[in-house]
């Protein structure tokens, strides 16, 4: 049960994180974030010091919804 609340945690982060993009965007761009319960809890530009910055302050990694946030001039690419 306690899979099931985390995924269903995540994707109410994912959805926070696709409706404040623009803001996020704003002072976030460039950078990668951490979201958890519809909060940025840390940022950086380096995803492996924001892994530890997360780490440090006692974060389970796997638990935390981690996203990179492009400036206004980049271009992301997913594939579906």
């Amino acid at each position: 049960m306690e899979l099931v609340n985390l995924f269903k945690r995540k994707i109410e982060d994912l959805r926070w994180f696709k409706l404040n993009f623009k803001s996020i965007q704003e002072t976030y761009g460039g950078s990668y974030i951490a979201v958890e319960d519809l909060e940025i809890i840390e940022h950086d530009k380096n995803y492996s010091y924001l892994l530890e910055k997360l780490k440090n302050a006692g974060y389970d990694t796997s638990k935390v919804l981690i996203k990179k946030v492009p400036n206004k001039k980049e271009f992301l690419v997913y594939y579906g």
